[in-house]
């Protein structure tokens, strides 16, 4: 008699669609479905799944409680907003100094601040670090990132590579002409000095990027237009993407980047009979400089501040401003359509408030939590 009621090509096909919160219990059932959960063949298929649960992760300080950062999930299914959890940020957020998040890929997440070595001295006035966390695991990998002046520009890349599904870093260093670049793989665990150049030489990146299938998009500008520079991270070479020109010559600060069921975003901020409007313009296809306006985001009793990011029904989640309290600041979710706003009932500090979207994901299963990464440098051939 087999061992299993169910053929076991079944089983696997099943699991492939079950939250990590259950893989993580079948881990302990049996021996050969732990070493299926945690082959890197397993975590690829479930990375591939397309019907996997999507979330939003906001943080944002309490100013209620004594200036708090909080974590917080919200499933983005049709229950949406009832399913909130909080969340356990890795503990070295709160030895970070100045931490942004960089972005999101495949269900990890990565974060950058100023941070000390673990004797507690620093590279030189200051260290960095990244951290990527996957919040489905509670896991994360703390990266030292190479600085080579206290004074210089660091502007990080995150992406996974679909081909590979290995974390990559991407860091761009101002005091070169034209920037250096250097790449780190997390299966390699070296920082490389990498042999390629930017499209343009004279081109100012800025902390806005995302990640989309196998590129990293920045927002950048050549001190005569807007453009996009993207970086493949398979064939490790970058392009750039011209934007429209109702978007090429506005102002650097008036735009941004962001990313919609997968396809890259660019949102225009400007003002509309004096109130603080958006424009959302989509790359279509994902064919370069092939951009199409979706809508406008017009607030209506309430003023916009921020666009933080998108559900996957294209619904955006915006920040906006309290009329009686200047540093305070509420969630909302945007109804294009109607125009309507629903409040999240989440409150925070103005400029504490960030949200990024994830999937489940089981990159990390076989990787302690907090492995703490020194820098290794390499320089590419």
């Amino acid at each position: 008699m087999s061992d299993y009621i169910i053929p076991f090509e079944v089983q696997v096909e099943i699991m492939t669609r079950l939250p990590v919160k259950s893989l993580i219990q079948f881990r302990s059932v049996s021996k050969l479905w732990k070493s299926l959960i945690d082959s890197s063949q397993f975590t690829d298929d479930y990375n591939a799944y397309q019907g996997r649960q999507q979330c939003l992760l906001i943080r944002y300080k309490d100013p209620h409680e004594l200036h708090k950062q909080k974590y917080v999930c919200i499933v983005d299914d049709e229950t949406f907003p009832q399913h909130k959890s909080a969340l356990n940020a890795p503990i070295s957020f709160q030895q970070l100094n100045n931490l942004r998040l960089v972005g999101s890929s495949q269900g990890l997440l990565c974060f950058h601040g100023e941070y000390p070595n673990p004797d507690g001295s620093f590279l030189h006035s200051r260290s960095e670090m990244a951290v990527i966390w996957n919040p489905s695991l509670n896991k994360s990998i703390e990266i030292e990132v190479p600085l080579l002046y206290d004074i210089h520009t660091t502007i990080l890349g995150f992406g996974v590579c679909p081909n590979t599904c290995d974390p990559m870093l991407v860091k761009i260093n101002d005091i070169y002409m034209p920037w250096q670049v250097e790449v780190f793989k997390l299966n390699s665990g070296i920082w490389r000095i990498q042999r390629c150049h930017l499209p343009r030489k004279l081109v100012e990146f800025t902390w806005s990027q995302v990640a989309i299938g196998r590129f990293i998009y920045w927002q950048t500008w050549d001190k005569i237009s807007n453009i996009i520079v993207s970086f493949d991270m398979r064939r490790e070479k970058f392009a750039e993407i011209n934007l429209p020109d109702s978007l090429a010559h506005e102002p650097l600060e008036t735009l941004s980047i962001s990313k919609l069921r997968e396809c890259l975003v660019v949102l225009h901020y400007y003002k509309q009979t004096e109130k603080e409007v958006c424009a959302v313009w989509m790359m279509e296809l994902g064919i370069p400089e092939l951009f199409s306006k979706l809508f406008t985001i017009n607030t209506p009793g309430a003023s916009l501040k921020l666009i933080l990011g998108f559900r996957k029904n294209k619904e955006p989640i915006i920040e906006t401003k309290t009329v009686d309290h200047e540093e305070s600041a509420t969630l909302h979710v945007y109804e294009p359509q109607s125009e309507c706003i629903k409040d999240l009932e989440i409150h925070g500090e103005c400029g504490s408030i960030l949200m990024s979207s994830y999937t489940e994901s089981l990159l990390f299963v076989n990787h302690p939590d907090g492995q703490y990464i020194k820098i290794k440098l390499q320089l590419s051939h």
